[in-house]
């Protein structure tokens, strides 16, 4: 987890604390929450692709983006008008996330 020194000042955190590894994984965390609960998406996994997108490329691109698609709460629909990168991570994460699922933890 990567938390870039403006997201802490947005946050209201002073970016000197994200040198600590463990200060800038839990602020990762809080700022993984706090874009989850931004998006009132009624589907969960189009609300986690949604946050996953934000927190690697931004809310307010993810927002520009959405408003570009029809219908705009699905991440299928959004997705197209996002940066290729950001593509990239959300699918990553759901592989990730499918690989776990699959494991014997």
């Amino acid at each position: 987890m990567q938390i870039m020194p403006s997201t802490a000042k947005h946050l209201q955190v002073d970016p000197k604390t994200l040198i600590r590894p463990e200060d800038n994984i839990a602020l990762g965390c809080f700022y993984d929450r706090w874009l989850f609960e931004k998006w009132r998406i009624p589907h969960e996994r189009d609300r986690i692709a949604f946050t996953m997108a934000s927190y690697n490329a931004g809310r307010r691109r993810v927002l520009r983006a959405q408003s570009k698609a029809e219908p705009n709460d699905k991440w299928k629909a959004v997705e197209p008008y996002v940066p290729g990168q950001t593509r990239h991570y959300v699918r990553k994460i759901f592989t990730k996330y499918k690989d776990y699922k699959k494991s014997k933890f």
